[in-house]
């Protein structure tokens, strides 16, 4: 299984926003793609500056990332752009899950 890694620094004025609409809109459409099996959004605890995020998708192989990197990352990374371009940055990481209990 594969490990998909969104981390996200968001200016502190835009959080809730941010957040709430990572919740209602974009998780939930990253979802509907149907190449990944689970989602969890994690928060960094004692960050009084920015709100740092990391949001882990959990995909069955890497032959399915791929397709969704291929075919559904770039629009759905163009929409959250736009709506938050000067409010939060981010980068993507990608891992093999070797052990989970």
């Amino acid at each position: 299984m594969i490990l998909y890694q969104v981390n996200v620094t968001v200016k502190s004025i835009y959080v809730q926003e941010w957040q709430t609409w990572m919740c209602e809109h974009h998780i939930p459409d990253v979802m509907k793609t149907g190449c990944f099996l689970n989602v969890r959004m994690l928060e960094l605890m004692d960050d009084t500056t920015n709100g740092n995020f990391v949001i882990e998708y959990v995909c069955k192989d890497s032959a399915t990332l791929l397709h969704y990197r291929q075919e559904f990352s770039p629009a759905l990374q163009a929409q959250h752009n736009e709506k938050f371009k000067d409010a939060a940055t981010s980068f993507r990481k990608e891992f093999t899950i070797v052990f989970e209990a």
